[in-house]
C-alpha cells in the first residue's frame, strides 16, 4: 500500500512504475448515458449509468461503476483509510432543485478491486419537470498497486436526461 501523502512511490530495485497522465483524467466524453470515461490502458475506468429518459414523479437510479485493472485497487472512505491519507474512491450526483434523492449506496469493504464497484443514487424526477433533467456527476479516485500509488484524479461530468411527457 502507499504511504500517506504519496502520489507516486518508487522502491529501489523494484519494477519501473507506470506513470499517470499529467493534469488528471482525459476530457469527458460527449454527454451520453453510460459512456466509458477513461481509456482501456488506464488502471481504473468508470462508466456512468443513467436512465435513457425519465417520467415526472417516478423514481430512478443513477450509478457510477468503477473497474480496476488486475493488480490495481482503490480505497473506500473508511476512517482507517482516510486516517492513513488514502484518497477514497467516490461518486456524487448533483441534481437541480426539486429532485428528491435517497441515501447514496456505496460498496462495502476497505479496498476496491476488479470490476463492478458501483455507487448508486436513487432519485425522483420532479412532478413538473419538462425538457431535460441536468445531472452533474463528480467522481474521485486514487489507484495503487503493491509498489506505488498514482496521483489522485477526479472528473466532473455534465449529463442531460430527456424528460418524457405524461406518466
Amino acid at each position: 500500500p502507499c504511504p500517506p501523502g504519496a502520489h507516486l512511490l518508487f522502491f529501489p530495485g523494484g519494477p519501473t512504475p507506470h506513470r499517470g497522465r499529467r493534469g488528471g483524467p482525459p476530457p469527458p466524453p460527449p454527454a451520453t448515458a453510460g459512456a466509458a470515461s477513461t481509456q482501456a490502458q488506464d488502471p481504473v475506468s468508470y462508466r456512468i449509468e443513467l436512465p435513457e429518459r425519465v417520467v415526472p414523479g417516478r423514481e430512478y437510479t443513477a450509478r457510477v461503476v468503477f473497474s480496476f485493472r488486475e493488480g490495481w485497487h482503490g480505497y473506500s472512505g473508511d476512517k482507517a483509510n482516510t486516517a492513513m491519507g488514502f484518497i477514497p474512491t467516490a461518486a456524487e450526483f448533483l441534481f437541480p432543485e426539486g429532485v428528491k434523492t435517497g441515501k447514496m449506496s456505496v460498496p462495502g469493504g476497505m479496498v476496491y478491486k476488479g470490476g463492478g464497484v458501483g455507487f448508486s443514487q436513487a432519485f425522483t424526477c420532479p412532478p413538473k419537470a419538462a425538457g431535460v433533467l441536468p445531472v452533474t456527476v463528480k467522481i474521485r479516485w486514487q489507484v495503487c498497486d503493491e509498489v506505488m500509488c498514482l496521483p489522485p484524479a477526479e472528473a466532473i461530468e455534465q449529463r442531460k436526461i430527456p424528460v418524457a411527457s405524461g406518466r
